[in-house]
């Protein structure tokens, strides 16, 4: 697998959470719903968004390299 591979499957990921995550909310509508939000959804997608970045970053400085070393 290649990095642009893994990140893509972690973007598709985090969108279907979030799909499945918006349809929950429309059931579940309390203050524990609100208190998970904001201690596990909300970090996890700030999470995802940094790491993906990352790895988008990674195989720029990859791809950089293996110009430079040929």
């Amino acid at each position: 697998m290649t990095s642009g591979v893994g990140t893509v499957q972690l973007v598709d990921g985090m969108k279907k959470m979030i799909t499945k995550w918006e349809e929950t909310k429309a059931y579940w509508d309390d203050a524990v719903r609100r208190e998970f939000e904001q201690k596990f959804i909300e970090p996890l997608i700030s999470q995802i968004k940094t790491t993906t970045q990352a790895q988008e970053d990674l195989a720029r400085m990859m791809q950089a390299c293996y110009h430079d070393c040929k």
